[in-house]
Formats: structure tokens, C-alpha cells, sequence
């Protein structure tokens, strides 16, 4: 009897897995064929799930690989994403930019891994009406006054601060890691305009430099583990097996706490928030217990915005001038010609330093903030065709995931020039020595249309600033010259540690 129902059984699975095979010989259950597309043959049902799977943790050398066999238009399919087209020209992002969060939005995929971390209340996690209000909610600490006057008072007085240690770590031949010490200059200088906290992460004491950063420990796991669940369908199970669920939970519960403390502290302080001006108080005041999850999203959001962007950013421009010396020399050239050894920069100046936004866009050109990115089809939709590449409109259907990498396609000879993989601030300067803002989405640094990052002006002026502190008083000195390379992430961090010996100088620029 339980052979004949075991029989009974199989026979119809095998049945309808054949079935199934012969539908979707290459790609996975529910996906077009698209002969019209090249990309890496799949098999029966599940498509490129097993190719993409192995290389969860490294999705953006899987990407860069990819293009490199097939150009910059190029599909693979995988479960619950479905058929993925991949996009990497400036002309084709503009397209889709051009109608984001219409046409094109973030798609259960990605909402329900961003929905882990940093929430589901926040602009990575919705679409539509609720991203507006997650974004609304989120712009103060950005605006124009916040950053002029927070972010200026912030900075002048940790800049000092960094320079008074850095002055002690070169008395004592001490190695500094980089890598962490731009992290601890990120969330000190963030929490400092938006929270009026003192984190105590930088001092002028050497022991500030090996002193405990559990808050950049607790985003780092959440970031990495985040980004391995994007491309991983099956992360719900396997979470359990590979420790990652225990992980994220953990650091998670502890940012939350920390989020817990700072609101429960501030309130304790005074019940009329509208009495200071910083972020926290106009977060509070703006809103009621209603909106108490919203509000924890939000500042876990800002926790990691404010934090891995900067950190990236400034740790990718010193490695990049002490490979380029040359630009550390014209540097302080500027920094000279504005008369502002001694001084730290005040917001308002920022336009003032074209050489240094010169090296901010360079950096962000080969090191970007968030190297890939990724938007599914609301609608059926037709990408232009790209002539002088021999390619036609492409045809992208509802439910289609659209990829790029902003990391290969700003290292792209055919979009940047022949130089595009070195580093050369001097493309961003005319003849005159003037900053030359390169054309949207061709630079696409900051993102553009209507998600385009709302922090340009605050990462601006806190790059100009650190950077400009610390060429005009020291030589950099790294302890070995070795590639770096970045980290498989949402964001783009320098991967293992990044030590710089620095030489104080001993005359005026």
C-alpha cells in the first residue's frame, strides 16, 4: 500500500518537474525567455540561482566579471528575484532615474531585506507615499541651516581634536589605522551635529585609538549580512545554519538600544523639545508616540548613512593621494592660496576648494558610496537604444529587475576615457584650474532623481574639511603599498585595516 501511494506520488512530481524543465530550459519558474539578451546560460527551473548563490558575498565582482564577457547589457535569472537585466550605462540609469519610484521601485525583494535593517519605516525600505514620509522625516538633518551651523560648529571642534592626536601619534611613531580612525571621525562629527553627543572615539589621548567602537562594529555586521541576504533567496533558512541570524540579531538589539537610550535621554531632559535646535529635538518635537518606530528607523538609518559613507569616502581619498602625491602637493597649494592654514574650514567655503571637490568626485567616481543598486519594472517599459554600441532598444517587462554598477560603470574606458581606471582629479578641472561638476548620471556619486542622496552637501563640506586639516599639518606615510580592496557591501568600505604613519610638518605650507 505505501508503494502504490509513494508511486502515486512521484510519478505526477516527476511529471510536473518535467514539465517544468522542458518550460524553463535555462531560466528559472516564471521569467520570458530572452534570446535577445546575452548573459550566463542557466539550467532548468531555478536559472543562474547556483552560479549567483556562491557568489553572494561577492555579487560585485560577480557583476564586474560579467560585463566583462558580455558588455555593459547583460541578464541572469534567479528565484524570487526573477530575471535580472543588467544596465551599466550612463544612458540607460538616466532612463530609469528619470521615472524612479514611478515606473521603476525598490520591489518586494529588496524591501523585505531593508525591512530587517535599517527598518521598514525608512527611504530604502519603501516606495510611494511611504517613502515620501520616510524621507520627510529624514531631510532636516540635511538642510542648508543644519549643516551651516551644526555641522560648522562640529567640525571646528573636532578637527582640533583629530590634529592634536595625529600630532601625538607622530611624536611617538605610533601607526594609525586608518581605515577604523575614519569611522570614528564620521560618527563622532554625525552625532555631534544631529544628537549633540560626545561619543568619545577621538581625544587627544593615544589610547582614544584602540579604545572600544561597538556602534561601528554592530553596522558593519548588519551591513554585511544585509547585502549576502540581497542575492540570497533562500536567507531565511540559511541563516540558521551559518550563524548569521544570531549575528544580526545581536547587533542589532544593541544599535536599537542605543537608538532607546538617546531618545528616552532626551526626553528625560526637557519636555519642550522646540527648546534646541539640533536633529534629535526637531525628530521629537515634530512627531508623537505614533510615529516611535518610525523614529527608531530613521536614526538607525542615519547611524549608518552618517557613519559608512563618510568613513569610505575619506579613507578611499587618502589612499588614493598617497599613491598620487602629486595631488597631495596641489593640495596644499590651495589650502595656502585661501589663507586658511590654522583655521578650520566654514561651510560656506566649500566652493572655494576646487581641487579638493576635484579629489571628493574623483574618489567617489572609482570608490562610489553604494557600488550597486538595483530597481524592479512597475510597468513594461523600453530602454533607448545605444547606436554607436551596435544596440537596440531593450525591452524590459513588468516585474523585470533592472542592475547596475556604479563601480563598473565609472571605471568604464568607453564612458570615462581610456585613464578611467586610474586615479586623476585633474578630469574635473578645466584649464583655468576651475571645478568642472560632472554631468549626471554619467557621475553618478551621489545618486540623481528623485532618491539621489539627500547628505551631498554635508559629506562635501566634512570631506573638505578633514581632508584639508590633515594634508595642511602632516605627510602621510603608508605602512605598506599594498592594493586595497573594497568590501562586498551596501556601502563601499576599505576592506582590513589601512595603517598610515603621519610625519608632522615642520614649516608653513
Amino acid at each position: 500500500m505505501s508503494s502504490t501511494l509513494a508511486y502515486s506520488v512521484l510519478v505526477p512530481a516527476l511529471s510536473v518537474l518535467a514539465v517544468l524543465a522542458w518550460r524553463y530550459p535555462d531560466r528559472c519558474i516564471g521569467t520570458h525567455s530572452r534570446p535577445d539578451l546575452p548573459g550566463p546560460k542557466g539550467i532548468p527551473i531555478i536559472g543562474n540561482m547556483l552560479l549567483v548563490f556562491a557568489h553572494r558575498d561577492r555579487m560585485l565582482g560577480l557583476l564586474h566579471k560579467l560585463e566583462a564577457n558580455y558588455g555593459p547589457l547583460f541578464t541572469f535569472t534567479l528565484p524570487y528575484w526573477g530575471r535580472n537585466i543588467v544596465v551599466n550605462r550612463p544612458e540607460w540609469l538616466d532612463h530609469v532615474k528619470k521615472r524612479d519610484t514611478i515606473a521603476y521601485t525598490k520591489g518586494d525583494v529588496v524591501r523585505d531585506v531593508f525591512s530587517q535593517f535599517p527598518g521598514p519605516n525608512t527611504p530604502v525600505a519603501t516606495d510611494g507615499a511611504a517613502w515620501r514620509s520616510a524621507r520627510k522625516m529624514m531631510q532636516p538633518v540635511f538642510s542648508m541651516n543644519s549643516v551651516n551651523n551644526h555641522a560648522s560648529e562640529a567640525m571646528a571642534e573636532l578637527v582640533p581634536t583629530i590634529l592634536e592626536l595625529l600630532r601625538n601619534a607622530s611624536k611617538n611613531d605610533i601607526a594609525v589605522e586608518f581605515n577604523d580612525f575614519a569611522g570614528r571621525i564620521a560618527l563622532t562629527v554625525f552625532c555631534k551635529m544631529a544628537f549633540s553627543i560626545d561619543t568619545g572615539l577621538i581625544t587627544p589621548e593615544l589610547s582614544s585609538l584602540y579604545s572600544p567602537n561597538r556602534i561601528a562594529d554592530d553596522l558593519w555586521v548588519l551591513n554585511e549580512i544585509s547585502n549576502n541576504r540581497l542575492f540570497n533567496p533562500a536567507w531565511r533558512i540559511t541563516q540558521f545554519f551559518d550563524g548569521t541570524y544570531w549575528q544580526f540579531h545581536r547587533s542589532k538589539q544593541a544599535l536599537l538600544k542605543v537608538v532607546d537610550d538617546l531618545m528616552h535621554a532626551r526626553a528625560s531632559e526637557t519636555a519642550d523639545y522646540a527648546g534646541e535646535s539640533d536633529y534629535l529635538n526637531t525628530l521629537l518635537a515634530g512627531h508623537d508616540e505614533t510615529d516611535v518606530d518610525a523614529m527608531k528607523d530613521t536614526l538607525m538609518t542615519l547611524l549608518l548613512a552618517g557613519r559608512d559613507s563618510t568613513q569610505a569616502t575619506i579613507s578611499w581619498a587618502i589612499y588614493e593621494l598617497t599613491r598620487k602625491p602629486e595631488w597631495i602637493s596641489a593640495l596644499r597649494k590651495e589650502i595656502k592660496s585661501q589663507q586658511t592654514l590654522g583655521t578650520v574650514l566654514a561651510f560656506g567655503d566649500s566652493e572655494k576648494y576646487p581641487i579638493h571637490l576635484a579629489v571628493l568626485y574623483e574618489t567617489l567616481r572609482l570608490w562610489p558610496g553604494l557600488p550597486k543598486n538595483a530597481r524592479i519594472a512597475a510597468e513594461d517599459d523600453i530602454l533607448p537604444a545605444i547606436p554607436e554600441l551596435g544596440i537596440e532598444p531593450v525591452h524590459v517587462h513588468k516585474g523585470d529587475f533592472v542592475l547596475w554598477s556604479d563601480y563598473s560603470m565609472m571605471r568604464n574606458e568607453l564612458v570615462w576615457g581610456a585613464d578611467a581606471g586610474s586615479f586623476n582629479p585633474g578630469r574635473h578641472l578645466d584649464a583655468d584650474g576651475k571645478f568642472i561638476r560632472p554631468s549626471l548620471p554619467k557621475f553618478h556619486g551621489f545618486g540623481c532623481g528623485p532618491r539621489a542622496c539627500p547628505g551631498k552637501l554635508l559629506s562635501t563640506y566634512e570631506f573638505i574639511a578633514v581632508i584639508s586639516g590633515i594634508i595642511s599639518h602632516f605627510d602621510i606615510v603608508p605602512s605598506d603599498t599594498e592594493p586595497r580592496q573594497m568590501v562586498d557591501a551596501f556601502t563601499s568600505l576599505m576592506d582590513g585595516t589601512f595603517y598610515l604613519k603621519f610625519k608632522e610638518l615642520d614649516v608653513e605650507l
